[in-house]
C-alpha cells in the first residue's frame, strides 16, 4: 500500500475486486451510487435487468425508493434501460422479486410485487 501511495501520490484510486463475477456489497448513504457502486453494477450486471431487453445503455435504479431508504446499497440498484426505467418511475411497472435478470412487469400483472398475497 506504501508503494502505491508514494507512486500514486494524491490520485484516486478505485478498485473492484472480484472472486469470479461476484463483488462485494457496497453501501453509501446519499442518493446517487457512488463511482465505486456504479463500476461494480455495470461489471456484474452490464446490461438492462429485463429479461426481454438487451439494452447496455442503462441508469442504476433503487429497487426501493431512495426517499424511503436513504441509503444506496449495491445489492439494491438494478440496471434498467431509459425506455424500463421510466416505465417504473411513471407508471408503476416493477422487476419480479429476485436479482439479475428477471421479468419486468405491469401494475396489473399477478407477478407485480405489490401483488403479493401476504404470508
Amino acid at each position: 500500500m506504501r508503494v502505491a501511495r508514494e507512486l500514486l501520490g494524491d490520485a484516486i484510486l478505485k478498485l473492484v475486486i472480484t472472486k469470479g463475477v461476484d463483488v462485494a456489497n457496497v453501501v453509501h448513504l446519499g442518493r446517487s451510487p457512488t463511482a465505486a457502486q456504479r463500476i461494480a453494477v455495470l461489471w456484474s450486471k452490464p446490461k438492462c435487468a429485463n429479461i426481454a431487453c438487451s439494452s447496455r445503455f442503462v441508469e442504476l435504479d433503487h429497487r426501493d425508493p431512495w426517499a424511503d431508504t436513504h441509503h444506496t446499497v449495491l445489492d439494491e440498484i438494478d440496471p434498467l434501460c431509459k425506455h424500463d426505467h421510466d416505465l417504473k418511475t411513471n407508471h408503476g411497472w416493477l422487476l419480479v422479486e429476485g436479482t439479475g435478470r428477471r421479468e419486468f412487469v405491469p401494475s396489473n400483472h399477478p407477478r407485480h410485487p405489490r401483488n403479493r398475497l401476504p404470508p
